[in-house]
């Protein structure tokens, strides 16, 4: 099942917005759109109701929150609906959300997944223009908890600059990941 939505009037993706699609549990491609503006990302929601929305719609294999290019500084998603979608939602195979990419370095906020095993099939990334680190090691470890996350990720398209280190941290992991393959045996 497929459902898209569209404003371009300054309507903000909000969890009001989202409620209503929670029941159709199977649902595979959820596409809406909004307006970023420079002062206001379009998307305006939290950690808990992309949660909701991961463990709601199990089948999701494409999720588009919000339009490219978004241009406000930051999310109040993060790293924590990264890892719900990666875990709920494993079929994912494209993904635009505009996520607090700092996240990932402040509160630990990875530390509660270390554990565990990801198998999402998510390849395609989609990211606006949150911005990242300006350190390059905090930029590579934003590329490998991606990574992580999202083990089968192989293109990250942003609408700035900056990401372009990340989409190029995945891309050298894959070509080293062709030639030297993980180990099937212990």
């Amino acid at each position: 099942m497929l459902l898209e939505c569209s404003s371009k009037d300054g309507i903000s993706i909000t969890e009001e917005e989202i409620h209503p699609f929670l029941s159709f549990g199977k649902l595979t491609t959820l596409n809406l759109s909004s307006s970023c503006t420079e002062e206001r990302c379009g998307v305006q929601l939290y950690d808990s109701i992309v949660s909701r929305l991961a463990m709601a719609l199990p089948q999701l294999t494409s999720l588009m929150l919000g339009d490219i290019p978004c241009k406000t500084s930051t999310s109040d998603v993060t790293i924590k609906s990264l890892v719900a979608l990666s875990t709920h939602c494993v079929d994912l195979d494209v993904l635009r959300l505009h996520f607090n990419a700092n996240d990932i370095l402040s509160r630990g906020a990875y530390a509660n997944s270390e554990t565990r095993k990801f198998t999402c099939k998510l390849r395609t990334l989609s990211v606006g223009s949150q911005p990242l680190p300006s350190n390059h090691d905090d930029i590579l470890l934003v590329t490998f908890t991606i990574l992580r996350i999202f083990p089968h990720v192989e293109n990250i398209t942003s609408a700035e600059g900056d990401w372009e280190l990340v989409r190029r941290g995945v891309e050298l992991f894959r070509k080293a990941h062709r030639i030297v393959p993980p180990s099937t045996t212990d």
